[in-house]
């Protein structure tokens, strides 16, 4: 989380939560989900975790973490296929979602909306396997990918700037 205390990964159906100073405890799972999940990461303010599944639907679920009942904010599914990575803003307002997609491989969109900020696109394979936003303004985006190239954008609204 982005204040240290504790880390997360996906295991299966749950997002597991443990403490980093005693890594062998659990401190809460989260098993709200139909599929295998992918990737769960923290928003920088700390309030919501936001995961998607494994199978090609590209789902995306965010979910409250101050509450112990985890309830759950959005559902969005930025594109149909597998999400490889998620980056949150450092505002903790949008989020981009790249990976295996039938007509798109990376999207960002409004937390809280779903609303298009961007569509991902420029490296020559379909695969994008990484992504990450600048943490200060103005806002530019990474995506890396199995063409073993970096894609970089600037927004929002994020369009494609430099491939290398």
């Amino acid at each position: 989380d982005p204040k240290g205390k504790t880390f997360l990964y996906t295991n299966g159906n749950s997002v597991i939560i443990r403490d980093i100073a005693e890594p062998l405890s659990v401190v809460d799972i989260y098993t709200e989900h139909s599929q295998m999940t992918t990737v769960a990461k923290y928003s920088p303010s700390g309030f919501y975790i936001r995961r998607t599944d494994k199978n090609q639907t590209g789902k995306i679920r965010i979910w409250d973490t101050v509450q112990k009942e985890h309830i759950l904010k959005n559902e969005f599914q930025p594109f149909v296929g597998i999400v490889k990575d998620l980056a949150w803003s450092p505002d903790s307002q949008r989020i981009m979602a790249v990976g295996e997609g039938r007509e798109r491989f990376g999207h960002v969109f409004m937390a809280e909306t779903g609303t298009s900020v961007g569509e991902i696109g420029g490296h020559s394979k379909a695969r994008y396997n990484s992504c990450d936003f600048r943490p200060t303004r103005p806002f530019r985006i990474i995506t890396g990918s199995e063409d073993n190239t970096v894609g970089i954008y600037e927004g929002p609204p994020f369009k494609y700037k430099l491939h290398n």
